[in-house]
């Protein structure tokens, strides 16, 4: 799936860098950002399970009610961020030393808490900017391969 996220990220970044992505009500790359968000989701719901692993927590033990009783497989993206923290709470210096690429866990949590907002409010039938939605696209391109097993 990565490898698949990572060409359809970088073949839209191109589209719509190039101009290639337009539509009067941006719903071409609405679409585009749909789909990649959905692939980043999963490999995002994939990291936290081996960052739970790391730490030794057990998922219904120890963070279900932090993602309000969801269950694993079901995780948005925003639960994988409230997974994140909690688990983050509960082991700090290991979340701390596992993080991707020596990224700091706020600022980390704040890249992956940009793109679901993006997500969240498109979702919800608000506009957000073609500029937006690229610049988020760049950054699930640049995390993809950190998160990645």
């Amino acid at each position: 799936m990565k490898d698949d996220l990572r060409s359809y990220l970088l073949d839209a970044i191109r589209r719509v860098e190039a101009g290639g992505v337009k539509s009067p009500s941006g719903s071409h790359i609405a679409g585009i950002f749909n789909k990649a968000a959905k692939g980043f989701e999963k490999e995002v719901r994939s990291y936290v399970s081996r960052l739970l692993q790391i730490c030794g927590l057990d998922f219904e033990r120890d963070v279900r009610a932090a993602v309000k009783g969801q269950r694993f497989a079901k995780l948005t993206l925003g639960n994988c961020l409230a997974a994140i923290k909690q688990a983050s709470a509960l082991k700090q210096t290991l979340v701390t030393a596992s993080m991707p690429g020596g990224w700091k866990v706020d600022a980390f949590l704040e890249s992956l808490r940009k793109v679901n907002d993006a997500w969240v409010q498109l979702k919800h039938g608000d506009e957000v900017g073609p500029p937006v939605l690229l610049s988020q696209m760049k950054s699930m391109l640049k995390l993809l391969p950190l998160i990645s097993s």
